[in-house]
């Protein structure tokens, strides 16, 4: 009778996340990072992009004055290593089948749509629980999902201007106590000559 051999492992299997399936559907940075890293970790990874100009930050080294002008866009190739990338046209009711036979098969998936666009596009955690229950739903945003600011991006640059012109008004009202923790004394670094207590 002959034995049961396992399979040889391919490379990477050994990895925490093997067998977990991602859909990226997001764009720029914050939520599309999430998904790298996972996929750093094992994970199997399908960027899900815009059928006609793919995720903006495609063209971001191109753009955006803050990248040095360069041949390679490598902010776009550091947050898509490892990723497989699928262009879907999610108002397309044909391609909206693909897209939830992906759903179905998915473990995770990671969106930074605004609310209005995730209502739009069918991409709200009901529209897609609907068809994989199981999924885990990943939403970032900068604004929270409830309140006034939810329609908005929360993209870094509109997040820095907002934190320069809170950081300028508190400048000028003077320090408010934002905590209800009392103040506690600075302890100063451990140093060689000061063991640890």
């Amino acid at each position: 009778m002959a034995e049961h051999q396992e399979p040889t492992a391919a490379v990477g299997t050994d990895l925490p996340l093997c067998g977990i399936r991602i859909l990226d559907v997001a764009s720029f940075i914050a939520a599309p990072v999430a998904a790298t890293v996972l996929g750093d970790y094992g994970a199997d990874v399908v960027k899900v992009e815009p059928v006609i100009d793919g995720d903006p930050n495609r063209l971001i080294s191109a753009i955006s004055p803050g990248y040095p002008k360069c041949s390679v866009n490598y902010p776009w190739h550091l947050d898509s290593r490892a990723k497989r990338s699928l262009a879907i046209d999610l108002k397309n009711v044909a391609a909206r089948v693909a897209f939830d036979r992906l759903i179905a098969s998915a473990d995770v998936l990671i969106t930074n749509y605004p609310a209005a666009s995730r209502k739009r596009l069918r991409l709200t955690y009901e529209d897609v629980a609907n068809v994989n229950p199981r999924l885990i739903y990943a939403s970032f945003t900068g604004y929270g999902e409830t309140g006034p600011m939810p329609i908005r991006w929360g993209l870094t640059p509109t997040l820095i201007s907002r934190a320069r012109a809170f950081t300028m008004a508190r400048a000028t009202m003077g320090p408010r106590r934002v905590s209800a923790c009392p103040r506690r004394a600075i302890v100063p670094p451990l140093s060689p000559s000061r063991p640890a207590s």
